[in-house]
């Protein structure tokens, strides 16, 4: 019995280590938005290289408190195209991570974007996650479910690709000339570490032991 109390403890000692928290937080502020790329200045332990860059067919754009964009004008738009921002990170070795929601603020220009689309590289950029209804002028803040991606290991990436090329403020095309700046960003979920082999078969028995002796005792009960 003390055996088996023992190993719950471990187990419920292991649940702890995922628990509700900012996975990587990107901070804008003072920044010129032309700069190449952006680090993450908050990353939970087991999460490494958050960063946020542009696509080979988007330039940069000054913009302040923000990483801005421009060059949204070709006429392929989506998974195809070389437009999109990119921004992810690596989970280390050792541990998962459960995503819950992509916090994320946009703004386009007159010109710029007015629908966009978010795809990962868990469905290789094919299936679509969320759609950015973007207007122009104004923040847009989204909150992205992401509960049903599957458990993550290694690098994630996300792409924010146009869709339909229409100027943010509905009157026709976009152009080069167009703009979309992120402001805010941050990933929410859980990270995990992987118990150890030995650890995780320990757990394992552990709990075939506490099964067993809740049979036995219910047996117990059921013949007295």
């Amino acid at each position: 019995m003390k055996k088996a109390f023992v190993l719950l403890a471990l187990a419920a000692g292991l649940s702890s280590f995922a628990q509700a928290q900012s996975v990587a937080v990107w901070d804008f502020t003072g920044d010129t938005g032309s700069q190449v790329s952006e680090a993450a200045v908050n990353l939970a332990t087991g999460i490494t290289n958050a960063t946020v860059t542009r696509g080979a067919g988007l330039g940069s754009n000054a913009g302040l408190n923000s990483f801005n964009s421009n060059g949204w004008e070709s006429t392929t738009s989506g998974p195809g195209s070389s437009e999109y921002l990119s921004f992810g990170f690596t989970v280390a070795e050792g541990y998962t991570v459960d995503l819950s929601n992509l916090l994320i603020t946009t703004r386009a220009s007159a010109s710029g974007p007015g629908t966009l689309v978010l795809v990962g590289s868990s469905s290789r950029f094919a299936s679509t996650l969320y759609t950015f209804a973007q207007g122009s002028g104004t923040d847009l803040f989204s909150s992205v479910d992401l509960t049903a991606m599957p458990l993550r290991t290694g690098d994630v990436e996300f792409r924010m690709y146009e869709l339909g090329n229409r100027r943010a403020d509905g009157t026709g095309l976009t152009t080069a000339a167009g703009t979309l700046r992120l402001t805010s960003m941050a990933f929410t979920g859980s990270v995990s570490a992987v118990p150890e082999p030995e650890t995780y078969a320990m757990l394992l028995a552990g709990l075939g032991l506490v099964g067993a002796y809740t049979r036995r005792r219910k047996a117990q009960a059921s013949q007295a």
